[in-house]
This record gives structure tokens, sequence and C-alpha cells, in this order.
């Protein structure tokens, strides 16, 4: 049993949704500024806009507050590879 002065809190469960070619700037701002402030947000869609893949199903994966912004994210690159068995799709 929680002591008396602990109150229950209830928070707004976060949501996981993919990100599309339109939020990539959004999602590269988030990286600059959460997980590595020496690459440049210019850098960071650089990497992203590449043409390894013909068709990339996402952009990665945002985590979003129940106000929409943006909590957590992870960036997803793809590249078409051609390896012994046949042509595959892989992701950083």
């Amino acid at each position: 049993m929680a002591p008396e002065h602990v109150t229950a809190k209830t928070h707004a469960v976060p949501t996981v949704t993919p990100l599309t070619p339109e939020q990539l700037q959004q999602l590269c701002i988030f990286l600059h500024t959460h997980l590595n402030t020496a690459i440049s947000v210019a850098d960071w869609e650089r990497a992203f806009r590449n043409d390894w893949s013909r068709e990339a199903p996402n952009m990665g994966f945002a985590l979003r507050d129940a106000q929409g912004a943006m909590v957590g994210a992870i960036g997803a690159i793809y590249a078409d590879r051609r390896i012994r068995v046949g042509p595959i799709r892989v992701c950083n």
C-alpha cells in the first residue's frame, strides 16, 4: 500500500506511429537535438534521402505524447541488396 503522501497519477499512454517522408524534417530535428548535436539536421536528412532502396515502407517510427509531440524516435534507412539467394531489403 502506498504511503499517504503518495497520490496516484494517471499518465497518457504514448502512441507509436510510422514516420512518413513528410515528417522527415521533424525526425531529423529530433535526432539532431536528442541524439547527436554534432550531426546537423541537413546531414541527417541526407542520410535518409538516398537511392539505396526503390521502396521504403516508412522512415522509422515516432513515439508521441498525448498532444502529438515527438518524444522518442527511431529512424529507418532501407537498402535493397543482392545476396546469393537473391535480392533482399535490409534496414539499418
